[in-house]
């Protein structure tokens, strides 16, 4: 019998297209800008170069309180404040107010707003952190109130107490020793050489001489109040330190006709 027919090789599928030639890459979209179909190196190994750019540094521009547009040179001296205007931009935005203002409040107490209460937590807590937690240390919550024997001990009582005058016109308190030492320096700027040693003799002498001392210093010299230019009164004085009773009843609240 007839051998079989060999059996047909399978048809080769039909090869797809092959790809481009290294050498001959597609051409890019015309839409692209040329610097990024810039290869890093050729077709020949060789480094092409690198798309240059020439880039324009931003100016850095701080703006405080400032509505302008344009940029403005930032100013290397800082003027002071007037007190006022800031005290009212302060309570104006709450950053403080007067402690029981709608009670008429008291000099030197205050309540902080939302801003300062938070900045005082997190300057807290940045204090907490290194002092604890980096430097191990151990956090102690002590009394505010100190007895008189401690503070009579540690020589408190004795020099930490001042000479305090007051405006005889407006009655606002200065420490007499801060008078004196603007005032001996604003004359030792424009004094000659023999009275700026003399001027600064009794400067470095001033702390070291009691109240009245001080007082006569100051009449000699002719200081006035500085805010209004008034007499000062005769000097008093003037501790940093506040007396609290600790007692349900202190000696104002007796009653009339006890002792």
């Amino acid at each position: 019998p007839s051998s079989p027919s060999s059996p047909s090789s399978p048809s080769s599928p039909s090869s797809p297209s092959s790809p481009s030639s290294p050498s001959s890459p597609s051409s890019p979209s015309l839409s692209a800008p040329p610097s990024a179909f810039i290869p890093h190196t050729s077709a020949f190994g060789s480094p092409s170069p690198r798309p240059s750019f020439t880039a324009k540094p931003a100016t850095p521009t701080l703006r405080l309180f400032s509505t302008s547009s344009t940029p403005s040179t930032p100013s290397t001296s800082l003027s002071p404040a007037p007190r006022e205007k800031l005290e009212q931009v302060l309570r104006s935005r709450f950053f403080l107010a007067p402690s029981y203002g709608i009670y008429g409040g008291w000099r030197g107490l205050f309540d902080l707003g939302p801003p300062l209460a938070a900045l005082e937590q997190n300057v807290l807590e940045v204090w907490r952190r290194w002092f604890v937690a980096h430097d191990g240390m151990l956090l102690l919550s002590p009394s505010h109130l100190i007895p008189r024997p401690v503070i009579q001990a540690s020589g408190h009582l004795e020099k930490f107490t001042d000479v305090g005058v007051r405006d005889a016109g407006t009655g606002t308190l200065h420490r007499l020793d801060h008078l004196l030492e603007n005032h001996i320096a604003a004359r030792m700027a424009a004094a000659s050489p023999r009275e700026s040693g003399e001027l600064s003799a009794l400067s470095h002498a001033l702390h070291s001489m009691p109240p009245h001392e001080q007082f006569e210093l100051a009449q000699r010299l002719g200081v006035k109040s500085p805010d209004t230019g008034n007499e000062l009164t005769s000097p008093a004085a003037l501790n940093l330190m506040y007396r609290t009773d600790l007692e349900p009843l202190s000696h104002s609240d007796a009653l009339p006709g006890t002792s």
